[in-house]
């Protein structure tokens, strides 16, 4: 349920807007990388990485922003897979 009450309302670590959670998104590395994936809920965003489903040293859902990583593969564009 949305409501002007629940858009003000505190969480525990104080709240993000969607604005700003975007942005915390769109600046780690995750954003650009082979194997980040965007989960969203009603509620939350999280990027999910897929180094974690095989390799235990990488966490399934990392702190934000990443600002750097071992396992970072630049995302290939879907135009210029295959060239």
């Amino acid at each position: 349920m949305n409501s002007a009450m629940d858009e003000g309302r505190k969480r525990p670590g104080g709240s993000v807007s969607d604005r700003e959670s975007s942005n915390i998104i769109h600046a780690s590395l995750c954003d650009s990388c082979e194997f980040g994936m965007l989960v969203e809920t009603p509620r939350s965003r999280f990027l999910l990485c897929g180094r974690s489903k095989t390799d235990p040293a990488y966490p399934r859902y990392p702190s934000l922003p990443v600002l750097s990583c071992k396992g970072y593969e630049e995302r290939r564009d879907e135009s210029e897979r295959g060239k």
